[in-house]
């Protein structure tokens, strides 16, 4: 329990640590903070707090409120909070049902916000368009809808692994006019197929640990800016990777293919290519040219294959000339 004139009346007062305690909702007079209107730091981590708490000091810029048992954010809680840059809910028990379209729309300042394992089954709608990092991973979000990303024009990084995200719950517009989002983390999902709009300025795009079984001629038509690509641990044969696929991809430099179904070395990787995996497939060989002008090509893994000595081409190597 806090008394109300424990941190209330205190004009000083900047930061307040109260994680690792026994709070609960009802030990939280509502006045906590009266007369302290310059607290910018509250961590109240680690507690038991259903609800987030009312009357937060309108000072705060990092407010930490994860390994709580928060099922619901009160309508207005964080309507006064104008210079927030910082936001911590993870490890809550949130639902979509528990906050509505106006909960964090007036935190204009806010950059960071971890949402990440709770019960969300979509995107929150009202996200404010200054987010740079949103992490929502380890939740259960099927879908992405047309709306709910695109006034973020600050993202940067989007962080939705470990959800249950099919291809066909992606809005081909979700992402449309993120054009600082360089960063895209969709591994441990359902995705049956490569997800159509994806960002136009992707660099890195980690999609491993999924159900895709094919990768088709126009996938990756517009992501031209591609660094790193990670499709390892999908459902992947060699027939199934159109040849042409990667054509774009000319700024590519790290594919990640291992684990999946590969009985060739396809064709049609890009020639600016510095790390190539191919580990862990049944590959047992490597067709003449498939490897052909990858003159950039510093690290190749083909451990756990089933390749033979007979199984290279005769000049595989000539062309490797970067090869450490």
């Amino acid at each position: 329990k806090i008394y109300g004139l424990t941190f209330g009346q205190k004009p000083n007062l900047r930061s307040v640590y109260l994680h690792n305690n026994k709070l609960s909702d009802a030990g939280l007079p509502d006045n906590m903070f009266n007369g302290s209107d310059n607290v910018e730091i509250l961590i109240m981590s680690s507690n038991f707090l259903k609800y987030v708490p009312k009357n937060l000091p309108p000072a705060l810029y990092k407010l930490h409120l994860k390994n709580n048992k928060l099922e619901k954010i009160p309508k207005g809680a964080f309507s006064e909070l104008t210079g927030l840059r910082e936001l911590y809910l993870q490890n809550n028990y949130l639902t979509n049902e528990g906050m509505d379209n106006e909960t964090f729309w007036k935190l204009s300042s806010l950059e960071y916000l971890d949402l990440s394992s709770n019960n969300l089954s979509q995107i929150p709608s009202g996200l404010p368009r200054n987010i740079v990092l949103l992490h929502l991973e380890k939740n259960a979000i099927k879908v992405i809808g047309r709306d709910v990303l695109t006034q973020i024009k600050n993202l940067e990084y989007l962080l939705l692994h470990n959800n249950k995200l099919k291809a066909r719950g992606i809005h081909p517009l979700a992402f449309h006019g993120l054009k600082k989002l360089h960063t895209v983390h969709l591994y441990n999902n359902m995705l049956e197929r490569i997800p159509s709009g994806l960002p136009r300025r992707v660099k890195t795009l980690m999609i491993l640990h999924n159900q895709i079984s094919e990768i088709n001629r126009n996938d990756f038509a517009t992501t031209y800016f591609l660094e790193e690509l990670n499709l390892s641990y999908n459902k992947l044969k060699s027939p199934q990777i159109h040849r042409e696929a990667f054509r774009k991809l000319r700024q590519l430099k790290s594919l990640d293919l291992s684990g999946n179904n590969l009985h060739t070395v396809p064709f049609g990787f890009p020639k600016n290519l510095q790390i190539l995996k191919l580990k862990e497939n049944e590959i047992s060989v490597i067709p003449k040219g498939t490897l052909s002008g990858m003159t950039k090509l510093r690290e190749l893994y083909l451990s756990n294959n089933k390749l033979k000595v007979n199984s290279f081409y005769s000049r595989a190597w000539r062309d490797l000339s970067s090869l450490q």
